[in-house]
C-alpha cells in the first residue's frame, strides 16, 4: 500500500500493511512539480505530478522504502487531476491543462496523446469529463469511455487506436408520445 503527500510516497513495512514507519518513504523529486497521485503500471509504481511521471521499481530494501526511482524512465508529461484509469496493458490520464490538454495513454512503448481536438475542447470547456471516465475490456479489446456533459460518449479502442462517438438523449420520465 502507498500513501501520497505533496512530494513523498509513503509505503508500509515489507509484508505488513498495518505498520507504517516514518522512514518508509521515497521522495518524488526528480522534477520540482507537485505530486498529484500515485499509480501502478505493470511492475512499476508511478509518482504522477503536474509536469512529470516518475517511475519506481522494487529495490527490495529491508529498511526504509522498498522503492527506488528509475531516473532514466522519467517522463516529461504530467496529469491535471487524480483521475487515472489503469488496465492490464494501459494507463490513461488527463494531461496537463497548461501544456497540451488531452487524454494520454501509457503503453510499454511510452506515452502518447490519444485525444482529438473535439475531445480536448470538452476538457477545457464546460463539458469537462472529470469523473466520467471509464474503462471496459470486451472481446479482447480495451476501451476507454468518456462521458461529456453534452450527452456525447466518446469511445476509444486502445488496440485499434481509434475513436467513435455516440450522442444520447435522455427521455423525460413519465412523458407519453
Amino acid at each position: 500500500p502507498y500513501y501520497t503527500e505533496r512530494i513523498h510516497d509513503y509505503d508500509s513495512n515489507v509484508n505488513d500493511i498495518t505498520t507504517w514507519q516514518a522512514s518508509n518513504y521515497v521522495p518524488v523529486n526528480l522534477v520540482s512539480d507537485s505530486l498529484i497521485t500515485v499509480g501502478k503500471y505493470k511492475d512499476r509504481i508511478l509518482g504522477i505530478g503536474v509536469t512529470s511521471i516518475e517511475k519506481f521499481s522494487n529495490a527490495g530494501n529491508s529498511f526504509g522504502s522498498v522503492l527506488i526511482s528509475d531516473k532514466a524512465a522519467l517522463l516529461n508529461i504530467g496529469c491535471s487531476s487524480e483521475t487515472i484509469i489503469q488496465t492490464n496493458d494501459y494507463l490513461f490520464f488527463v494531461g496537463p491543462s497548461t501544456l497540451n490538454p488531452g487524454i494520454w495513454m501509457m503503453t510499454s512503448n511510452g506515452v502518447k496523446k490519444i485525444s482529438t481536438s473535439e475531445i480536448d475542447g470538452n476538457l477545457s470547456g464546460s463539458g469537462v469529463f472529470s469523473n466520467s471516465i471509464w474503462s471496459l475490456y470486451y472481446a479482447g479489446y480495451t476501451y476507454l469511455l468518456l462521458f461529456a456533459s453534452s450527452g456525447v460518449i466518446f469511445l476509444y479502442c486502445a488496440e485499434l487506436d481509434s475513436w467513435n462517438q455516440q450522442t444520447f438523449t435522455t427521455p423525460i420520465l413519465g412523458a407519453s408520445s
